[in-house]
């Protein structure tokens, strides 16, 4: 019951949806009610010869050209109104005139014409006018109103995904260009590092080595910094041209089922009158009987050519069931009813002209909610996909650049303080050599070195240089337990340690860590005194830290979040 109700709620803000649409009233719309108006609702009652139903068709003919150049002033004012309640209210207002006078000019007209109106009641004739207009123009104008919104979100779609496949373009180029700047870091720092190990070793060599380490990892977090766009394989970026042809989608293929007993219960509401005159409330309640039940039939037989293809056999076949429910309406009414005359065509031609109108209104619905769904689906997912690649490109260059700034410039640090105090030894060399190599290898692959979130093993490399007194929080250890955070953690200490060696000749450092709300503080503190000159900022960026002068000690501090 609930489903049932939400659904009429859905369908209920379809129809206001094009009622206010400033687009309601249309030459589709106005072709609808002349079909209508001459079938279901023909003033056949009491047309017992085939020359009184051409005459009753011609009187029908005449009113509905009437009122749809009446309706065309109201067409031409809901297209200018601002106010979407307002366009709202003219249209129903409009529309119920039209209908509600309809049976009195079908009657005045046969009258002149014919010399004998007919004889329905004219509260039921003005409700089923009532009805079946609403019914009907709104069916169409759903539909034209869908479509149009089909084409449009079409467009936007294709817009969107053109300037996607250049933003994907260029995603790729970028990644190429940050693949070629790693290898090119890591082939540079290799040769001069050899060439360092082919020399004689003094401390003033391997500072110039670490001074060219440093400017190549500036240079990767530049590239990480880059604008996107212009990299070379890269498309060239325009503005989106609108779409100049959209999809065709035949007649025939439009042809969706419309909900259970919709064709039923409009047919009922149209032909009540007329059977109500002809055979009286008994044969009234049959008739609306049978009508729904062979609807129903129609409307289970339809649904099982869903899966006919291609689509437009599936609408012929649409056609060819209501062509044979009208058959079948007219010869059940040929028994019940054998005093109606030549009224009794009308099923045969109303059936399927009412299916195909709820039919068509049902495809442009269910195609606009599709497209709308993707269209939601491919905005939301593409870019995030593509934001997605691009920050972890960035991420690796930034990754790459944190390890040459403190794995590779730390061990040249730490080399030059060996050289500085005594000559170094082939191990020392080699271990030298490898912790480079094993450094600038992690830095070029995508993948993040688990040894880059080992806090305990970077404190235990810089012993030999720097006696580091640490204070953790046991809190502040549960939230380092997330690599991403640990990594980050190790990044700032190692920048505090190369901090602590090129400000000072101390070898001692404290470092704390403390939680904060989502995240921890990392403070490490060394005697020393901060020269401008020495540094630019750009590894404390890289770390997003700060570095500030506490009387005798120069203190690095940065927060994390967890």
């Amino acid at each position: 019951m609930q489903r049932a109700t939400t659904r009429g709620w859905s369908w209920g803000r379809i129809w206001w949806g094009a009622v206010s649409s400033g687009r309601y009233l249309t030459w589709w719309t106005l072709l609808a009610t002349g079909i209508v108006a001459q079938t279901l609702l023909g003033p056949y009652a009491g047309a017992d010869t085939a020359a009184d139903t051409v005459g009753a068709f011609v009187v029908s003919t005449l009113v509905w050209a009437v009122l749809a150049v009446a309706l065309l002033p109201v067409a031409a004012a809901e297209r200018r109104m601002p106010s979407r309640a307002a366009r709202g209210a003219v249209v129903v207002t409009a529309l119920a005139l039209a209908s509600a006078v309809r049976p009195f000019l079908n009657d005045a007209l046969l009258w002149v014409l014919l010399g004998e109106p007919t004889t329905a009641g004219w509260v039921q004739r003005v409700a089923t006018n009532l009805l079946a207009w609403f019914a009907i123009t709104g069916a169409v104008a759903i539909a034209t109103e869908r479509y149009a919104a089909l084409r449009d979100g079409g467009q936007r779609l294709r817009a969107a995904m053109d300037a996607l496949a250049v933003s994907r373009a260029e995603i790729a180029a970028f990644e190429r260009a940050t693949g070629a700047a790693l290898a090119e870091a890591a082939a540079q720092l290799r040769a001069r590092r050899d060439a360092l190990l082919a020399g004689d070793l003094d401390f003033d060599r391997v500072r110039a080595y670490s001074d060219v380490v440093r400017a190549q990892s500036h240079r990767l977090q530049d590239l990480s910094r880059a604008d996107r766009h212009g990299f070379a394989g890269a498309p060239h970026r325009t503005a989106a041209a609108a779409p100049t042809t959209r999809d065709r989608v035949p007649v025939f293929a439009r042809l969706r089922p419309p909900p259970l007993l919709t064709v039923g219960a409009i047919y009922a509401v149209a032909a009540a009158p007329f059977v109500l005159s002809v055979g009286g409330p008994l044969v009234l309640i049959v008739a609306i009987v049978l009508a729904l039940l062979v609807c129903l039939g129609a409307d289970l037989i339809t649904r099982r050519f869903v899966r006919v293809r291609p689509p437009v056999a599936r609408g012929i076949l649409f056609l060819l069931t209501w062509t044979l429910a009208g058959a079948t309406m007219t010869t059940v009414g040929m028994i019940v009813l054998p005093q109606s005359g030549a009224a009794l065509i009308v099923p045969v031609a109303g059936f399927p002209a009412l299916a195909a109108l709820c039919a068509v209104c049902t495809d442009a619905v269910h195609r606009s909610t599709v497209q709308t769904q993707r269209l939601t689906y491919a905005l939301r997912t593409v870019p995030r996909g593509l934001a997605a690649t691009e920050a972890s490109v960035r991420e690796r260059l930034r990754h790459a650049a944190d390890l040459l700034h403190g794995r590779v410039q730390a061990r040249c640090v730490v080399f030059a303080a060996y050289i500085d105090e005594a000559e170094p030894t082939e191990v020392e060399i080699d271990a030298f050599r490898s912790g480079i190599d094993a450094a600038l290898d992690a830095a070029v692959s995508a993948q993040v070195d688990d040894a880059d979130s080992d806090l305990a093993g970077l404190l235990a490399a810089w012993t030999d240089v720097v006696e580091v007194a640490s204070d953790i929080d046991a809190r502040a250890e549960e939230v380092i337990a997330d690599p991403v955070v640990a990594r980050r953690v190790a990044a700032i200490v190692s920048e505090g340690l190369v901090n602590a060696v090129k400000h000072s000749a101390a070898r001692t450092a404290e470092l704390q860590i403390e939680p904060v709300d989502s995240g921890v503080r990392v403070r490490l503190a060394a005697p020393g005194e901060i020269v401008p000159h020495r540094t630019d900022g750009r590894g404390l960026a890289s770390v997003g830290g700060r570095l500030t002068q506490r009387d005798r000690d120069v203190v690095l501090e940065a927060v994390v979040r967890g």
